[in-house]
């Protein structure tokens, strides 16, 4: 009877360690779970990291977009600038095609407004005159510039037919010493 106690004993000891081991494995699996001030604390933590995160993500994004801002108002200005002096060209322009028009419409009922001031057909005679002259001289200029030029390229083509006639010479030469004495290509000294 009393190996029966012992042996009971012995049972109950086992299985007070084996569910002591249970117990304690199930308290570290679920740990977290059951500290409630550590889960606390941890979430806590973890909610703050990311309120930091967020709050420097939000001032970057702050800081890209006033950065963006402001290259768009510089370029907002550029283009202001561009656009008001092509709108005073324009205008310019338009102010002289109306003036083309009203001339251009005077001139087909045949009402011709005179362009120059001379008093007699005399001066006008005159002035082409100048101008043809001018012209002229334009034209001898041109062509005394462009006959130097042709004989310039001459004289340098002469230069380098005679140069590549006296190298020719040179060869020959030197061909007609080395078949003299012996030595041409073909035969081994």
């Amino acid at each position: 009877m009393q190996a029966l106690l012992i042996c009971i004993a012995l049972c109950a000891v086992a299985a007070a360690v084996f569910i002591g081991l249970k117990y304690r494995a199930v308290v570290e699996r679920f740990r977290p779970i059951l500290s409630l001030d550590a889960e606390v604390e941890r979430v806590r933590k973890e909610t703050e990291k990311n309120k930091t995160d967020s709050a420097r993500e939000i001032e970057r994004a702050k800081f890209e977009a006033a950065e963006a801002v402001n290259n768009a108002k510089g370029k907002a200005a550029d283009l202001n600038s561009a656009y008001s002096k092509a709108k005073e060209i324009y205008d310019r322009l338009q102010h002289e095609v109306s003036l083309l028009e009203a001339t251009s419409e005077d001139m087909s009922f045949g009402l011709y407004k005179p362009q120059f001031s001379f008093d007699t057909s005399v001066g006008l005679q005159s002035r082409y005159g100048e101008g043809l002259r001018g012209q002229k001289g334009l034209h001898q200029e041109r062509l005394c510039s462009y006959l130097s030029h042709e004989l310039d390229s001459q004289q340098q083509r002469r230069r380098r037919q005679a140069h590549d006639q006296k190298t020719s010479e040179n060869n020959v030469e030197s061909i007609q010493r080395r078949v003299r004495c012996g030595r041409s290509e073909g035969q081994v000294g």
